[in-house]
C-alpha cells in the first residue's frame, strides 16, 4: 500500500480498490511524487529474525546449504512478483511481447520502468 502511495493517479490501476481516503495523497497531504520517503513495513517480526539467523546456520552446518538458497529465492521471488502485480506489472510471455503493438509496448515499458523504481525504493 505504501508502494502504491507513491504512485501518480494517473499511473494507477482503476481496478486497485484499495485508493485510501487520502486519493493519491501522502501523509502531509500533498500529492505523492517520486521524492516521497516512508517507514519501511516491517515484514518478519523483529523476535523471529534471531531464530531464522539459527536455523539457516544449523542447516548450512547439516550441509543443506543449497536447499537454503533455493527457498531463500523462491519465497523472495514469489514476494517480489505479487508486490509487482499490486502495483500494477502484468506478467507478459516474450510471445506476448512480439504480438502487441509497438505503441502499446512502448506504453507498458515506460510503466515498468516507473513500478521499477518505486519497488526498488
Amino acid at each position: 500500500d505504501r508502494l502504491f502511495e507513491c504512485l501518480p493517479n494517473s499511473l494507477r490501476p482503476s481496478n486497485s480498490g484499495k485508493q485510501s481516503e487520502g486519493g493519491g495523497r501522502n501523509h502531509s497531504g500533498k500529492q505523492s511524487s517520486e521524492a516521497v520517503t516512508f517507514a519501511l513495513p516491517t515484514l518478519i517480526p523483529p523476535r523471529v529474525i534471531p531464530l531464522l539467523h539459527d536455523l539457516a546456520q544449523q542447516m548450512v552446518q547439516a550441509g543443506h546449504q543449497q536447499q537454503l538458497f533455493r527457498i531463500y529465492r523462491e519465497t523472495r521471488a514469489t514476494v517480489l512478483e505479487q508486490s509487482l502485480r499490486k502495483l500494477g506489472v502484468e506478467r507478459l510471455s516474450k510471445d506476448d511481447v512480439q504480438r502487441m503493438q509497438w505503441e502499446v509496448l512502448e506504453a507498458k515499458i515506460g510503466n515498468w520502468i516507473h513500478y521499477m523504481r518505486i519497488s526498488v525504493r
